[in-house]
């Protein structure tokens, strides 16, 4: 309902670090038992993405959809991996990382970050470990694979990912077509995650082609009673 809605749009402020007319975001609810619903918050700070969207229009592109890389992999993992264990997912592309962590099936949190230019290993583990710990561990179970997906030589061998992360299965997958796949997927709905940061930018749009048309009425209507 609307007011549900309204009360979760609300609650969503005290989630993420900015304001919430300074984000981008959309959610979800992911489950829900006799006394917990849970919630997926995806967000991103709205500034580099309305820059994004401008550039894009100049050259005659308007997108309608964007969606968190850590959630395409997300649909990586839901797709291709068992994700009843806790799992950690890699995606490794450029100077950028994406990290999400499933359990049941569920997302448990996830990130995208800059891993350097050149890339400073240091600062890469103590930020990936920082990401794990700061997701959602409702049964405190340990994590028990990571996969990595990566489109060139992964900075990453396996050996490192098990002796920094402490755990006993590490897989590495070439990043091709499955991350197209995997988005579609998810954009379609039938399979999988969705969920589209371009969500509140749209309803301010719709917004304000319902307030321009009100407008565009009431100039209309004394001009109709002056014809009549």
């Amino acid at each position: 309902s609307e007011q549900r809605n309204a009360a979760i749009e609300a609650d969503i402020g005290n989630h993420i670090s900015v304001p919430l007319d300074q984000a981008a975001y959309d959610w979800a609810m992911t489950g829900q038992t006799e006394n917990t619903t849970h919630w997926l918050i995806a967000w991103m700070r709205k500034p580099p993405l309305e820059l994004l969207l401008s550039r894009l229009k100049e050259i005659g592109i308007e997108p309608v959809y964007v969606m968190p890389s850590s959630l395409v992999l997300a649909n990586q993992l839901v797709f291709n991996v068992d994700c009843s264990q806790r799992i950690c997912g890699l995606h490794i592309d450029g100077d950028l990382m994406d990290v999400v962590v499933m359990e049941e099936g569920g997302v448990m949190g996830g990130r995208s970050f800059s891993i350097g230019d050149p890339p400073n290993p240091t600062a890469l583990w103590r930020t990936l470990k920082q990401s794990l710990a700061g997701t959602a561990n409702p049964n405190q179970t340990d994590l028990k694979q990571v996969v990595v997906f990566q489109t060139a030589e992964s900075l990453l061998t396996p050996e490192d990912i098990k002796r920094e992360l402490s755990v006993s299965r590490c897989e590495v997958r070439e990043s091709g077509t499955e991350w197209a796949q995997a988005l579609l997927r998810g954009y379609l709905r039938n399979e999988g995650i969705f969920l589209n940061l371009l969500t509140p930018i749209l309803h301010q749009k719709a917004d304000a082609r319902k307030q321009m048309r009100k407008q565009q009425v009431n100039r209309l209507i004394p001009l109709a009673a002056i014809i009549c």
